[in-house]
């Protein structure tokens, strides 16, 4: 499925797949600031996981402009998106690295990616059928099933720590970690390593509550010696049970 240069807002264009989806995270991000940014260095180190087509990076590198940002997206045409909205508003010291993160590495994992909503692409399919039935009450089990129809593709997963092991990386304090990744929030929390918690500042992992996942990883997060609170997303709106878990060091 190709995609087109939408206007998403007065003056601001982005590469997408899905103008529906599109506008829903742009509003998400810069209008409700779902994402609530803490107070940060000048230049912090944030890590995206989850990127898809790079707003949650575009907002980071305006509010931060000295930020230096690694982000994560498997997708092929995600990824390529996210590429052409960093070059479209001239941003180049972005790093893109085009894989998953897991608890484990796999040269070769199973990911449902969905051309139609490519927001919701996921390595674990089963979470989202709570969501594919509430979009079907809402509008129609044609069109939802065309929304959730998937693309196989297999995608190469790394864990966290194994990535912050890198030279220019290590002993780096990690400011900000931005976790978006449809229901393996904990596969990735589960990458990274004890010794690695002190260095993470602060994090805001999108939640789905379903069986104990929310509880879950707020007690991973307090356990490790976060400050946590948990907000609900819009799309509680639609009687879905997603948050936003905010997590701050100390």
């Amino acid at each position: 499925m190709s995609f087109s240069l939408l206007e998403l807002a007065d003056g601001f264009r982005a590469y997408a797949h899905s103008g529906m989806e599109a506008r829903f995270i742009y509003q998400e991000i810069f209008e409700d600031h779902s994402y609530v940014l803490p107070e940060l260095p000048e230049a912090p180190l944030i890590v995206d996981v989850g990127a898809n087509i790079g707003l949650f990076c575009i907002y980071v590198k305006r509010a931060y402009p000295e930020a230096r940002v690694i982000a994560f997206e498997p997708a092929p045409e995600s990824l390529r998106a996210l590429r052409l909205n960093l070059e479209l508003h001239q941003i180049d010291d972005v790093t893109v690295h085009p894989l998953c993160l897991g608890s484990e590495r796999n040269d070769a994992a199973r990911f449902a990616y969905y051309p139609r909503l490519p927001g919701n692409s996921t390595l674990r399919p089963d979470d989202q059928v709570p969501f594919k039935a509430r979009l079907s009450e809402i509008l129609g089990k044609t069109l939802a099933a065309s929304l959730f129809t998937p693309r196989e593709l297999n995608v190469r997963v790394e864990r966290l720590s194994d990535i912050l092991a890198d030279s220019r990386l290590a002993g780096a304090d990690i400011d900000l970690i931005k976790v978006d990744v449809e229901g393996a929030e904990l596969d990735v929390l589960h990458g990274i390593d004890d010794h690695d918690w002190p260095r993470i500042g602060n994090l805001v992992v999108e939640v789905g509550d379903t069986d104990g996942r929310l509880h879950a990883v707020e007690t991973l997060l307090r356990d490790r010696g976060f400050t946590v609170s948990s907000a609900p997303t819009s799309f509680m709106e639609t009687r879905l049970p997603f948050y936003y878990v905010t997590a701050r060091r100390g």
